[in-house]
């Protein structure tokens, strides 16, 4: 218990408030994953298989001195009660959390209070809550987030969609890359990987695919990863360029990506999340086999300065 003791405030109300470190990760795992199960505390980066989360906290979260970039409050029985996690990009972070198992709202609080004080630059926070989980919708308000939006998480199954035939896309090469940035930039702006990240995150998981016509020119792309530890498949972008939208182009993207991703792996299903804003996106999907299974609204918060 050394680095609780130096990073610690006692109160029999707010229990023991620190930054926890890597020895906690499978504790700290167990607590997120088992909240992040019901609706009503489900928050949208996070997963919902201990290992998995585990994973993630080792990879994304895990700083030099061997501390999590998580504020975590304890009771005195040594049990997690809550819990606030940054996933940082330069001045961007996405908020995991704030979960919760107590009622005290106060000791919430002090732990984002904590973690912003922590994380001076900082400067864009961005929450994703289901539509159950009102305890954290409402503290996002009461922060002074701004809704950005409400997303449907949607799913397929194997076989659930129809087979296509030759397929069409081809893997991205670098000198895409130009035509690539511009649709991706303008279809997705803002959006957690721009198009050189996306590049950049290419390897055996990590798949870009574009389709293009005879003389060269970008009609869309898709770009789709999937963990074959974890048995996970989701499809992170997909684009049609405007001047060749309405003729057929996205749903044979669309189908034909779902088939090799189940083609190259054992996943039992794909994944994806769509605004409600994007309607002719979202009918896609849904008559292309997929399903919905959640329903998510997004917050963004914007630190003072």
């Amino acid at each position: 218990m050394e680095k609780i003791n130096q990073h610690t405030e006692m109160s029999e109300r707010m229990g023991i408030i620190y930054k926890p470190n890597e020895r906690e990760m499978k504790g700290l795992a167990t607590f997120l994953a088992t909240l992040n199960r019901a609706k009503q505390s489900h928050i949208g980066f996070c997963g919902d298989v201990p290992d998995e989360i585990g994973q993630a906290l080792y990879e994304d979260f895990m700083e030099d001195n061997g501390e999590l970039s998580f504020m975590v409050a304890k009771n005195e029985s040594d049990e997690f009660i809550a819990a606030i996690g940054l996933d940082m990009e330069e001045d961007t972070a996405e908020v995991w959390g704030p979960f919760q198992s107590t009622e005290d709202n106060d000791t919430v609080m002090t732990l984002w209070d904590r973690l912003c004080a922590e994380y001076p630059s900082i400067q864009t926070f961005l929450f994703f809550i289901h539509e159950e989980n009102m305890r954290q919708a409402i503290f996002a308000e009461s922060i002074g987030a701004t809704p950005t939006g409400k997303h449907s998480m949607l799913k397929v199954k194997k076989g659930h969609i129809k087979p296509v035939g030759n397929k069409q896309s081809i893997p991205f090469e670098f000198k895409d890359f130009p035509a690539f940035q511009v649709l991706h930039d303008t279809t997705f702006p803002g959006t957690y990987y721009d198009a050189a990240t996306i590049v950049d995150r290419l390897d055996d998981g990590h798949t870009l695919n574009v389709l293009k016509t005879s003389d060269g020119h970008l009609i869309g792309y898709v770009y789709y990863e999937i963990d074959t530890q974890f048995q996970e498949g989701s499809i992170e972008y997909i684009a049609i360029n405007p001047m060749f939208r309405g003729k057929g182009w996205g749903a044979a993207l669309l189908s034909e990506t779902v088939a090799e991703m189940f083609a190259q792996s054992d996943i039992p299903e794909i994944s994806l999340v769509v605004s409600h804003k994007d309607k002719a996106a979202r009918l896609l999907y849904l008559k292309s086999g997929f399903t919905e299974v959640d329903v998510l609204h997004s917050y963004t918060y914007t630190a003072e300065t």
